[in-house]
């Protein structure tokens, strides 16, 4: 999908840059596309204006106990995070919710997930 934008963008710059009457129309018809195609490229992203805090805390499923240690990471970003002795975590991520996120613990079945509310969180996570 996204090869076919830079397709048609390279067409348009071809049509209207390099015809020798080359004038403020023929500008204004290459600028709009590309702006429409950047705008649905940056929603495409999922990206929020202000940075999104997710809060939660991990703990086993069997005990309930707090799991310390455990790496929480959202797949589609850079955005991660070890859990507290008491399990707690945040995150601070600029993506907008909802989020898929991967937690592992070398003790515990790794799970992925999906976020959809970023406060008081409770990922249960079970032993291997």
């Amino acid at each position: 999908m996204f090869c076919g934008d830079v397709d048609r963008i390279f067409i348009l710059f071809k049509l209207y840059f390099l015809n020798k009457n080359f004038g403020l129309m023929k500008a204004l018809l290459f600028i709009i596309p590309l702006t429409i195609v950047s705008y649905s490229l940056y929603n495409h992203w999922n990206v929020s204006a202000s940075p999104v805090i997710i809060r939660g805390k991990v703990v086993a499923k069997q005990s309930n106990v707090p799991v310390q240690q455990a790496y929480i990471h959202i797949t589609a970003g850079e955005e991660e995070a070890i859990t507290a002795k008491d399990g707690s975590f945040i995150i601070k991520t600029w993506q907008s919710l909802p989020v898929e996120c991967t937690v592992e613990h070398k003790d515990f079945i790794k799970r992925k997930m999906t976020i959809t509310d970023n406060n008081n969180l409770i990922i249960v996570l079970q032993a291997k």
